[in-house]
């Protein structure tokens, strides 16, 4: 604790010291001091005229310009601020600092400018007055996108914030995590805050429907949202404590507004287009690598033709219409899929009472048939002023939606996407008579037991059905000009339940083949509490000084329940509930989880003359996860606190006397802040020793439910960021720049127990790794005249390190391969063998000398694997890092072009580097079965001498050539038209049209990827063991949407 106090001391001694090196002026009360000048419009560069300037802390006389824009206004003190507002105008305020002469650019409303006020913990900011690493999302393009989920559409338009589409299912999301990842083991997502009520973001344990991720960000719409803001450095997250350590992003939602009532609604409709399809074998082609694979398992023709009679294509034989087909069975499951969305919003009020009443409705099909997200959605918002002293506020949402869906990922028997790609061309969607006439049933499954897509995608249901409220409540006290108090109540209500029949008919056998049909259900409720008090202090004194100071509490509690139940083989497929299964092959599970936080913070900000700011946060964080016995931070009435301090403070270089008045320079702050946080993100109950129940026959016992670490605690965050700002050319170039350096202390692990314990792991604080990164955002506004382009470009790069572990290793097993965290090495990289090459030849193969563990040689036409250690023996021994999930870096770029009401924007996502890993390739390329291949297979290895990149055939596999190697390992990078907009904004107002918009946006139009899956972008895991893995999920859609907004 004394050691970060010291580094903290040190870094503000060695910042803060252009504040005592520049000596400030003192201003004295001369109450004549006057200023004149004039005032420019930015965009045209002419002066305006009837422009209102006035003292901000004085009453003295206003002032206006003339026709040539001059002006001047005699103030109380010449360290007095200025306010300029008119119309159509940015609101400006500029500090005198002793200037006789002020000339002023005001921006149009819709600029951007260092000047705008950007969401914070507690209250609005401008941005000129931040010390931390912010970002704000521009909100202008949200609701002409057909993502249902706001997640998506901040993908490429924040730097340090890395957003991955789960899939192309609508209303899965997306997975996003801030500045890399500081935890081995968990999600890494930041924390998300909603008109102060803290989100679960995160999806429910123990999916019944493989593949699927419910994303609890989609409940929210986002045209219901006025302000999104990234908080990522220890300064400005510091008042969430051990919640904060992968950053903060504050969304409010849109306030409540007196005045006359207006009335907002906005309609879309579109199309989602089935993707490019995979190329694999046709009915010929497959036949013949049917015969050669079974050559290779040792059948005679006579015994191929016997058990296998079709393979003989003679009409005589009697169910040869059966086999005699062409299927393209990705024809079979795609479609193109129907795109609706519709919203309205009501506001008004009076001076004592404002709201903002909102409802939509959202239909989207995926682009798998029978799959689709429909959700409804309310939102009240709404302040009562009670008094000048008094108010009180709600705001509430509820949302109902429902998923229809298909399983995905790695379960090719209920995938239909996998099993549209391995299943036999030769075999039909329905059943034919001997005339070869289709019949109105689905054909069962044949002989290579693989279920049928088109069965699949009909028969099997699959679905999910939510339920959200968040609520949020609160009273705002004025106890004096200059203190406040708040005390705030949240509540966030979630249900979920799913349900999966899956049938006989058709379908191939699950499980050991016991379970001819099978119904399963879930449900999970999560609700939590939260509730917050604060007080705040705000003073502006002696024209110089700005002090903000806040002080509070918060206490949440969470509790998260789930029941599921199972049973199969019920008496036919059209009994799909529980209770019609056997009653002998049922099952039941559940379980109930607790957990709760208390945090107490202090936060506060000091301004000197509006150059010099420190911003410092003190958080005492206790959470009913830590063990009784951590030996760190403090104890207060028996419970160990984290204690977590930060520190930021900023130079506006700009406002110096010795920086002269220039056209070019608007704006130059320099930042630097240092901090901890952390995170308690791991299971409640490792701390305790607890017990569990377990069935046997007809009684119930307890079982010790694992091993206990009464010693477990947080996770520590040690952040430093330093950072730039600038404005240029009256704030038409803006540039923000941060480097940053994030080390995380007693990383959560597993560790690995001898069998001897009963127990395969013990959860301890074992480690700690560092992300160390650079971050860009640069807008600009190239041209500005009845032509306007803006741009908006940002960079992210991090790089991530494991600095220490228990054993200075862990490899963690998924299906299909390995990833393996090391010390010295990023986290999460792939685990497995290097390939080579194909051996061309015989004597080629006899060169190398290779044999694998049980002693088989390896022969032409077979893997050359990289023998690591030697040894002639290709092994566990040889296994390598073969791949970096991690990207070299992310960016995106955004443009728009304006003329008059017509506008044209565009989103570029660049995403450069990351290595994934190709599950579905890995089964279509293994050649090991009757399963059909993709068409890279006709290049495989058949001859002497032959050059190939696809080893031979061979059933079963017996060399191991389809291990995890390097061989699956692609590089996912891709360039990505990720949005392109066309708009019309009529500008005359039309009878009670306030204002009226037509758009035409298309999304995902374009990917350059040399990746051969289906969408270089997926996500199937949450965290960085989930990273680059691609099981098979919907890819993202392309799609035209077309929308039209009114404003009455």
């Amino acid at each position: 604790m004394r050691s970060i106090v010291n580094k903290g001391m040190i870094l503000l001694q060695m910042l803060w010291l252009p504040a005592f090196t520049v000596t400030a002026p003192i201003f004295g009360q001369d109450a004549g001091f006057k200023v004149s000048g004039r005032v420019y419009a930015a965009e045209t560069g002419l002066p305006l005229k009837d422009i209102g300037i006035r003292a901000a802390n004085a009453s003295v006389e206003p002032a206006s310009t003339g026709d040539d824009g001059q002006y001047e206004i005699t103030l109380p003190d010449a360290g007095e601020q200025l306010v300029v507002a008119y119309p159509g105008y940015k609101e400006k305020v500029i500090f005198v600092h002793g200037r006789e002469v002020i000339d002023i650019w005001l921006l149009g409303e819709a600029d951007i400018s260092m000047d705008d006020a950007t969401g914070m913990i507690f209250r609005e900011v401008p941005v000129r007055n931040v010390t931390g690493a912010v970002e704000a999302g521009r909100l202008d393009e949200f609701g002409q996108s057909p993502q249902p989920s706001f997640g998506q559409d901040l993908q490429g338009r924040m730097s340090g914030l890395t957003v991955i589409n789960r899939s192309g299912m609508p209303g899965e999301g997306a997975y996003f995590s801030c500045r890399g990842f500081s935890s081995l083991f968990s999600s890494s997502i930041p924390l998300v805050v909603i008109d102060g009520m803290i989100l679960k973001s995160e999806g429910f344990e123990n999916p019944i429907i493989h593949g699927f991720h419910y994303n609890p960000l989609v409940d929210l719409d986002k045209r219901d949202i006025s302000g999104v803001t990234l908080l990522k450095d220890a300064v400005e997250t510091g008042p969430y404590g051990i919640k904060a350590s992968d950053g903060v992003l504050l969304i409010t939602t849109i306030p409540p507004r007196g005045g006359r009532t207006t009335l907002d609604v906005s309609v879309s409709g579109g199309i989602s287009f089935a993707p490019d399809q995979i190329p694999v074998m046709d009915a010929s082609h497959y036949s013949s690598y049917l015969m050669e694979q079974m050559y290779d398992a040792g059948m005679t023709s006579a015994e191929i033709f016997s058990e296998y009679p079709f393979l003989e294509f003679s009409k005589d034989y009697l169910y040869a219409s059966r086999y005699n087909n062409h299927t393209n069975w990705q024809n079979k499951v795609f479609q193109n899929g129907k795109l609706y969305d519709a919203h309205l919003t009501v506001r008004g009020g009076d001076a004592r009472a404002r709201y903002s009443l909102s409802g939509g409705y959202l239909s989207n099909e995926a682009i798998i048939r029978n799959a689709a997200y429909n959700r409804f959605n309310f939102r009240f918002n709404s302040v009562v002023q009670v008094s000048s002293r008094l108010d009180i506020g709600f705001n509430l949402g509820y949302t109902s939606g429902r998923y229809d869906l298909m399983e995905t990922g790695a379960v090719p028997h209920t995938n239909p996407i996998f099993a549209s790609l391995i299943k036999s061309p030769l075999l039909a969607v329905y059943q034919k008579d001997q005339e070869g006439i289709s019949l109105p049933v689905y054909d069962d499954v044949a002989d290579f037991g693989l279920s049928n897509p088109a069965v699949i995608v009909h028969e099997v249901e699959a679905s999910d059905g939510t339920s959200k409220f968040l609520g949020v409540s609160y009273v705002n006290l004025k106890l004096s000009d200059k203190l406040s108090a708040r005390a705030q109540f949240g509540l966030d209500r979630l249900k979920s339940n799913e349900k999966i029949f899956i049938p006989s008919w058709g379908m191939a056998p699950q499980g050991d083949g016991s379970a001819e049909r099978s119904m399963q259900v879930k449900v999970d409720q999560y609700y939590s509490i939260l509730g917050e008090t604060r007080v705040s202090y705000l003073n502006r004194f002696d024209y110089i000084h700005d002090l903000a100071v806040d002080a509070g509490a918060r206490y949440m509690i969470n509790r998260l329940s789930q029941d599921a139940g199972f049973a199969q083989n019920s008496a036919t497929d059209e009994f799909r509930d529980l209770n019609s299964g056997k009653a002998d092959e049922k099952s039941v599970s559940g379980f109930e989880d607790r957990w709760s936080w208390i945090n107490y913070f202090l936060s506060a900000k000091y301004i000197l003359n509006d150059r010099y700011i420190i911003k410092a946060n003190l958080s005492l964080d206790a959470s009913s996860k830590f063990g009784k016995d951590v030996e760190e931070g403090i104890v207060l009435a028996g419970y160990p606190f984290a204690v977590l301090p930060s520190v930021g403070i900023a130079w506006r270089v700009s406002s110096e006397s010795f920086i002269p008045d220039m056209a070019v320079l608007d704006e130059l702050k320099l930042r630097a802040s240092y901090g901890l946080t952390g995170s308690d993100n791991f299971p409640s109950y490792y701390t305790r020793l607890y017990y569990s129940t377990i069935p046997y026959y007809s009684i119930t016992g307890f079982t010790l439910n694992g091993l206990y670490n009464p010693g477990l605690k947080w996770e520590e965050v040690k952040t430093v960021n330093v950072g730039l700002d600038l404005a240029l050319f009256h704030e038409r170039v803006i540039l923000n720049a941060d480097w940053y350096s994030a080390t995380t202390g007693d990383m959560i692990t597993y560790l690995k127990l001898p069998e001897y314990y009963g127990y395969e792991s013990y959860l301890t604080n074992g480690g700690s790794c560092r992300n160390r990164g650079i971050e860009v955002n640069l807008y600009g506004r190239i041209l500005n005249s009845s032509l306007q382009w803006e741009v908006d470009a940002n960079f992210t790069h991090y790089e991530n390190e494991v600095l220490s572990l228990e054993k200075d290793q862990i490899i963690t097993s998924f299906l299909g391969g390995e990833k393996i965290s090391m010390t010295g090495h990023p986290m999460g990289l792939f685990y497995g063998y290097r390939s080579l090459g194909v051996f061309s030849s015989q004597q080629e193969a006899d060169g190398a000398g290779l044999v694998d563990k049980a002693g088989r040689r390896f022969n032409a036409g077979d893997i050359h694997f990289d023998d690591l250690d030697g040894n002639g023996i290709i092994d566990e021994q040889d296994r390598t890092i073969i791949g970096n999930p991690h990207p070299d870096f992310t960016t995106g770029l955004f443009n728009r072009f304006s003329y008059r009401g017509i506008s044209l924007s565009f989103l570029v996502q660049w995403h450069k580097g990351a290595d994934v890993f190709n599950y579905i390739r890995s089964e279509m390329e293994s050649m090991k079965g009757f399963d059909n291949q993709t068409t890279a297979v006709y290049n495989r290895w058949v001859t002497e001498g032959q050059e190939t990149d696809i080893p031979r055939a061979a059933f079963g596999d017996p060399m191991g050539n389809n291990r995890f190697s390097s061989r699956w390992i692609e590089d996912g990078s891709y360039i990505r038209l990720r949005n392109i907009t066309l708009s019309y904004t009529f500008t005359r107002k039309l009878a009670f049209i306030n204002n009226l918009n037509i758009y035409l946006t298309g999304t995902n139009l374009f990917t350059s990827t040399s990746y051969l899956g289906y969408d270089p972008e997926f996500n199937f895991r949450d965290g960085v063991l989930g990273l680059g893995i691609d099981y098979g999920k919907i890819p993202q859609a392309r799609s035209l949407v077309a929308g039209i907004k009114i404003g009455l």
